[in-house]
């Protein structure tokens, strides 16, 4: 049955912090984690508890929640989004991912889809962001969806190491520092040495870091750009059967790079290194680290030399690849504008 297709001026949005409308964001999530919990054969682990963990989600900033509201009625529509950092064509740029995007199994095939993302791209585009980012399974049908908004798929890919990976990796930090990241002079002074070479985290862990590798010397070797991650599915409670004590926390690697002066053999060994690295540093941080998205080109020869090291594959979730997706450009504009008229006043 076709359902009646939704104006703009009969759906309203906000984004909330952690102690309103929880009811009716613990039920748009608990909805979709079910759905994919069946997929993804995992079972829920204490889940009245969920609803606290999305709460100080939100309380910690680890996760921005936004809701579409039908028509003055129950809500229809929910976001969850955290900060991403990236380079784009030679800058750094800051921007959204968007870790779910939820609606109702009622209201589905309305647009609330469409409005959903629009309003997040808006939600990115007030806190000075330049895009949208999120990952989907090949396939999908909700891809429709993102092509009418203008998106399109990276060339990237997101190579996942799950948490016994992880713990395999034996590094606690080494010639490795991790900043806090504000500006692109952060990034090239700490490329020049202007920093202090210590191993560890210099400053508070945020949602956005840069790992620098340095020689014994302390000349700059390699680097990335590091975003925190959250698994929704974990925080309400989801785990894969048999795994105990995991944390909802991971990252995302990207923008990984070298110092011109090493040759194929040097990078090949700095990246592993950076890795390991890095890693060691974020599993020793307060929040832990339970997964790792490596983000970068299927066939370059880093990428390669990553995914044989550690054995790691494309991220999957019920056996079709990921695919990252990006709303940027004049199509991100648009969806913010079209975002901004569905802020409720």
């Amino acid at each position: 049955m076709n359902k009646e297709k939704l104006g703009i001026h009969e759906v309203s949005g906000q984004f909330i912090c952690s102690s309103q409308a929880m009811d009716d964001v613990y039920r748009l999530a608990f909805q979709q984690a079910a759905l994919h919990a069946e997929n993804l054969h995992w079972l829920p682990d204490v889940p009245e508890e969920g609803k606290q963990r999305i709460a100080l989600a939100l309380k910690e900033d680890r996760l921005e929640a936004g809701v579409l509201n039908q028509a003055g009625e129950v809500y229809a529509g929910l976001i969850l989004l955290s900060p991403l950092w990236m380079m784009k064509e030679g800058s750094l740029q800051s921007g959204m991912q968007m870790d779910d995007v939820i609606v109702d199994k009622a209201q589905r095939g309305r647009n609330l889809g469409q409005y959903a993302i629009s309003y997040a791209a808006f939600q990115s585009s007030r806190k000075g962001g330049r895009f949208l980012g999120w990952e989907c399974e090949e396939g999908n049908s909700a891809s429709k969806v993102y092509e009418i908004v203008g998106a399109h798929k990276r060339r990237e890919k997101p190579f996942r190491l799950a948490k016994e990976d992880i713990d395999k990796i034996k590094s606690d930090g080494g010639n490795t520092s991790i900043f806090r990241v504000e500006s692109m002079s952060d990034i090239f002074n700490k490329k020049a040495g202007v920093f202090p070479t210590a191993p560890g985290i210099r400053d508070p862990i945020s949602n956005l870091y840069d790992s620098i590798l340095y020689d014994e010397n302390g000349f700059f070797q390699a680097g990335c750009l590091v975003s925190q991650r959250i698994s929704v599915l974990r925080t309400l409670g989801y785990k894969p059967d048999g795994i105990h004590e995991e944390s909802p926390t991971g990252y995302q690697i990207e923008s990984i790079d070298f110092s011109k002066n090493l040759s194929q053999k040097q990078v090949d060994i700095a990246a592993v290194k950076l890795i390991d690295q890095t890693v060691g540093i974020l599993r020793k941080g307060e929040k832990g680290c339970d997964f790792v998205d490596i983000v970068g080109y299927p066939q370059d020869r880093t990428m390669l030399t990553l995914a044989e090291h550690y054995g790691a594959a494309v991220t999957s979730y019920t056996g079709s690849p990921s695919t990252l997706w990006m709303l940027d450009g004049s199509s991100f504009k648009k969806a913010a504008m079209t975002g901004a008229k569905l802020e409720l006043k």
